[in-house]
């Protein structure tokens, strides 16, 4: 909602502390400025030689090879507003991460060919939803894994609300998943 502070579980001070974030330390969470959080995700993301940014992008389909999902299709977000009949990209990854939040937009573009069932979000309950959304984390399909919100609709897990740590969590729960796919390939 656009607040100065994010409270996050205090099993994250580490992370923080290793992304430079400061935070206070409260009876049962850590208070942590919203700006300083948001700009160090961003920054660390940005800096990594095989992340990039693309903005103003939809994704409207994804590549699959054999019954492993190897990229996703994507095409400029104004062009298919305007429904304009223009090709889209493939973008080719030997792992693919839906964390589109609400929307799920991977998952949905997955289930629409392959059998999967989206359990939809639960009502908000932060408690419930903030080990769901860890607990839920998971590879969908070969090479498709799922992690925040997005896993929390495909999982029927709960809304979560004002606590943001399972969200980091669950990014540090699919990363080691991708990781140890990609080592096995």
């Amino acid at each position: 909602m656009g607040f100065n502070w994010v409270v996050l579980q205090r099993e994250l001070s580490s992370t923080l502390s290793a992304l430079g974030v400061p935070f206070e330390e409260r009876e049962e969470a850590l208070l942590v400025p919203s700006l300083a959080l948001s700009s160090a995700l961003i920054l660390r993301a940005s800096s990594h030689p095989r992340i990039s940014f693309l903005n103003l992008t939809s994704a409207v389909d994804l590549r699959v090879e054999g019954d492993r999902v190897a990229g996703v299709v994507v095409n400029f977000t104004p062009i298919e507003m305007a429904s304009l009949h223009v090709d889209p990209m493939v973008l080719c990854s030997r792992a693919v991460v839906d964390a589109t939040g609400h929307e799920a937009v991977l998952v949905n573009l997955y289930a629409r060919r392959k059998p999967l069932q989206l359990r939809g979000e639960g009502f908000m309950n932060a408690e419930l939803g903030e080990g769901e959304v860890v607990e839920l984390t998971r590879m969908v399909a070969p090479g498709l894994f799922v992690c925040g919100m997005a896993a929390i609709n495909l999982g029927g897990g709960h809304r979560m609300g004002p606590i943001f740590g399972g969200m980091l969590l669950s990014g540090e729960r699919v990363a080691e998943l991708v990781a140890a796919y990609l080592e096995g390939l």
